[in-house]
């Protein structure tokens, strides 16, 4: 099933639309070379993984030239994701109060996880949660 997840991001962006994985370490001069050889107008999806993906994608995308249109968390990761959510408050909220549970089988977890999960949901809308959160799919135009 993963393979299938793994062309998600097709869902959100226009057909014909190029992707790019942002590397989380080292030099994303090469990621941006080739972002900055495209066409103007031309899609882009930016696919990047880890902790802070959203500050380096940010960051990118200004150096790229790149007109941001939308942010999306990959759940649960970036390589496969299951679901797409959009950074929007409302996204957000149905994500963290009806999607977002505790796992079958964790019951010796559970006190712990659902007290971890109510401090996500607090949290969740927070510009620093979105700073740190892993996994973003950020879609824009090439200037």
């Amino acid at each position: 099933m993963q393979e299938a997840w793994s062309e998600n991001w097709r869902a959100v962006t226009p057909p014909g639309a190029a992707r790019f994985d942002l590397p989380r370490r080292g030099s994303r001069l090469q990621v941006q070379e080739q972002v900055t050889r495209l066409p103007s107008g031309t899609a882009v999806a930016i696919r990047a993984r880890g902790v802070g993906s959203s500050l380096r994608c940010t960051r990118f995308a200004r150096r790229a030239g790149l007109t941001v249109a939308k942010c999306y968390l990959q759940v649960p990761s970036a390589r496969a994701p299951a679901f797409l959510v959009e950074t929007a408050p409302a996204s957000l909220d149905y994500l963290m109060g009806a999607v977002a549970t505790v796992p079958p089988g964790a019951a010796t977890a559970a006190p712990i996880m659902d007290i971890a999960l109510r401090g996500l949901r607090k949290i969740c809308k927070s510009r620093l949660f979105l700073a740190l959160a892993p996994n973003l799919l950020m879609v824009g135009v090439r200037k």
